[in-house]
């Protein structure tokens, strides 16, 4: 694989996620024991031979089974599964109004608190300091359970020993 390649496979991966295209946009499955080994390739959706580039926009992140299956279909109905892979990249993404692409790390919302035609809907009636203390409290209780969990071993683990000591269990 080039350089470029490499580079916009990895540019893929981060914007829309890892794992195969075709799979993820439920064109067709791997299935069985290839479907634990499969390697990631980048798949150009705008063939090289006709002035195709490895960019994001070109590319699509396809497992090797995949990409071989891929090739062997006629022109056409690989153009098919190109488009299809097109179409699920473009619901995918979530686009800027100057049309460029950006990863989840990039977005920002707008604060519609300031708006006047917003309805805000609370989702809990608790303030900020309020669900605060209460994943504390919560913090607090999964480390009690931790600890009881572990005595309650170490108990076991005594009465056992006495037994064994008290020839009442023989192993």
């Amino acid at each position: 694989m080039s350089k470029k390649n490499s580079k916009a496979r990895k540019a893929l991966k981060r914007i829309y996620g890892d794992g195969c295209f075709v799979e993820r946009a439920g064109i067709r499955k791997i299935t069985g024991y290839k479907k634990d080994a499969h390697m990631i390739t980048y798949h150009h959706l705008r063939h090289q031979s006709e002035g195709g580039k490895a960019t994001v926009e070109n590319g699509a992140n396809v497992a090797l089974e995949n990409h071989e299956w891929l090739h062997t279909l006629p022109r056409k109905e690989e153009e098919k599964v190109n488009d299809a892979i097109r179409e699920w990249k473009a619901n995918f993404l979530t686009m800027k109004g100057n049309g460029k692409i950006e990863d989840s790390g990039q977005l920002t919302f707008p604060d519609l608190t300031k708006r006047e035609d917003c309805i805000i809907i609370k989702a809990y009636d608790t303030t900020k300091e309020q669900y605060e203390e209460l994943q504390k409290q919560k913090q607090e209780r999964e480390k009690k359970q931790r600890f009881n969990r572990s005595k309650e071993k170490q108990k076991l683990q005594q009465l056992i020993d006495e037994l064994i000591d008290e020839g009442e269990i023989e192993l």
